[in-house]
């Protein structure tokens, strides 16, 4: 008990601490805000006709702050909503030296609230820093058919006629400016430190990058690294695009630890539901015989929680509608005929689930030898 009351005054007075932090060069003013900035929102309603406090906050804090009191605050505060909020008023304000706050926060990891109307989530400082890019088309990635506007000479003029919503919302003297800021080869780099440099597994856009990679050595082994040495089963389905024997023994021992879904407590195994669901969405890159029999495993298995049932059969069915064989077939018809007891849903309510799912895989991928499961399933 001594022990616990020694941690919580050490908490308490390391808070102490951190609230009364001061940084070189910025205003006592700019720091209280940024002191009592502690997540994002993303529209000025709280989506239940008010004004959120986040809102308030970070509107005044880009009124007073200038770019360099924005610097330090993204250098040195411990909110992280400061961190990432800085980083935007820079990128927007077309401060340059936002790029090298961009490289040196990759790999910050620390989380903050963002708030959306009424919805809020969680994110880091680098997933999010990357996404403004992203989100500005100031960084031009893979999803970009490789860097579209480099490909038109940026000639705005042409990227508008080829595609007139691309830069509705960016003047083109604003575009202009943050090409010559932000250029083509700053992208190619953002992209490559994505890929090679650790502790950037937080960074959601870094998995469309590895989806879209090109087939090569370098990337094989540096997808093996992220698997094998830093934990990262997301990279099985970017793996599976090699598909070699060593790729097809980690889906294999992946998938077989279905059985170690919930802990003997009844709680979810956190370290074995998502590696089995990456790999399942893997088995759809690889359609490979090999896996069947351990997807009709799980597939067969129904689970007292309706959102894990939704997840897996979503990822299955997925990667059934990849294979061309009778018992793939079988087997989506079988489980969408099947009576389900449940203590709190009729049978019916996982039924329409799978439907929703079955259907959606087929636009995906309309495999012909399904489309009369579609037709007959999926028409209600």
């Amino acid at each position: 008990m001594k022990r616990i009351y020694i941690l919580i005054l050490a908490t308490l007075f390391g808070c102490t601490v951190a609230k009364s932090q001061q940084i070189e060069g910025v205003k006592p003013e700019v720091l209280r805000i940024a002191d009592s900035l502690t997540g994002i929102s993303m529209h000025n309603t709280d989506g239940w006709a008010g004004i959120p406090k986040e809102w308030t906050l970070q509107e005044k804090l880009k009124q007073i702050a200038t770019n360099d009191e924005l610097v330090a605050l993204e250098n040195y505060h411990h909110n992280a909503a400061v961190r990432a909020f800085a980083f935007k008023v820079l990128v927007d304000r077309g401060d340059i030296r936002f790029k090298e706050i961009l490289y040196n926060s990759l790999t910050d990891t620390a989380r903050f609230e963002i708030r959306r109307a009424d919805i809020l989530s969680m994110e880091s400082v680098a997933s999010h820093i990357v996404d403004e890019l992203c989100n500005h088309r100031i960084y031009m990635s893979k999803d970009d058919s490789i860097y579209y506007d480099t490909l038109l000479r940026n000639n705005l003029e042409l990227v508008e006629q080829k595609s007139p919503q691309y830069y509705s919302f960016i003047n083109g003297k604003k575009m202009n400016n943050f090409r010559r800021i932000f250029t083509i080869q700053d992208s190619l780099t953002l992209d490559s430190m994505l890929i090679f440099t650790p502790g950037t597994y937080s960074i959601y856009h870094k998995y469309e990058i590895l989806d879209n990679l090109p087939i090569s050595e370098k990337y094989y082994n540096r997808l093996l690294e992220m698997y094998t040495k830093e934990d990262n089963a997301t990279v099985l389905s970017a793996l599976c695009h090699y598909r070699t024997d060593e790729v097809k023994e980690f889906v294999i021992k992946a998938l077989s630890q279905y059985p170690d879904f919930f802990k003997s407590d009844g709680h979810l195994n956190h370290d074995v539901y998502p590696l089995v669901l990456e790999a399942i969405e893997a088995t759809a890159i690889w359609p490979d015989p090999d896996f069947l029999p351990l997807l009709f495993e799980i597939q067969k298995l129904s689970y007292d929680d309706c959102l894990i049932n939704y997840w897996i059969y979503q990822r299955v069915y997925t990667s059934f509608i990849n294979y061309d064989n009778d018992e793939t077939y079988s087997a989506i018809e079988n489980s969408l005929t099947e009576t389900i007891v449940h203590e709190h849903f009729p049978s019916d309510y996982f039924i329409n689930d799978r439907k929703k799912i079955l259907k959606e895989a087929y636009q995906k991928n309309p495999n012909p030898r399904y489309l009369p499961l579609v037709e007959k399933y999926c028409n209600d």
